[in-house]
């Protein structure tokens, strides 16, 4: 690893959670991810919003409700900050994994360069990937003209 790659790493660790034990994280992890999981489902019933049937082509239904609440700037008024939409939106492109794909799982696990942090990650094979930050600031990411970077983020490491 380069030196710039092990001050990011170094960086990143620095701002997971910490816990005395694998099992505190577990616990942690797994009932953030299902509050979010449940708040995001409350959530579409109540606008409405039929795609959340966990296929891969969903997500870019979910991102161009994402861009439209954006646009409008709606978050607020469907009772969620942009925020919190962004971490549901992580938490349903894992579910999205998970439920795809027969070998892929989520896993809480201790972060290798930081003794005591933990995170969560939708692991596949050799791919893993954390997915609670990977929607923050969503609408500034480069290379999203087509506001379609969650699909292709999907088939790019796990289909």
């Amino acid at each position: 690893m380069s030196k710039a790659g092990l001050k990011a790493a170094l960086l990143y660790g620095s701002k997971l959670k910490s816990f005395n034990s694998i099992s505190d994280a577990k616990e942690f992890y797994f009932t953030f991810y299902n509050r979010l999981k449940d708040e995001f489902i409350d959530l579409c019933k109540e606008n409405e919003i039929l795609f959340t049937n966990y296929s891969v082509e969903s997500l870019k239904d979910l991102e161009k409700w994402y861009f439209e609440l954006l646009e409008e700037d709606k978050f607020e008024s469907i009772g969620i900050s942009r925020e919190e939409f962004e971490q549901c939106m992580g938490v349903y492109f894992a579910e999205v994994v998970v439920q795809n794909n027969k070998d892929a799982s989520l896993i809480v696990e201790e972060f290798p360069f930081v003794p005591g942090k933990y995170n969560m990650v939708v692991n596949k094979g050799l791919a893993s990937m954390t997915f609670f930050g990977l929607c923050v600031d969503w609408y500034s990411r480069t290379g999203n003209k087509r506001r379609t970077l969650l699909f292709r983020e999907y088939n790019k490491y796990f289909s």
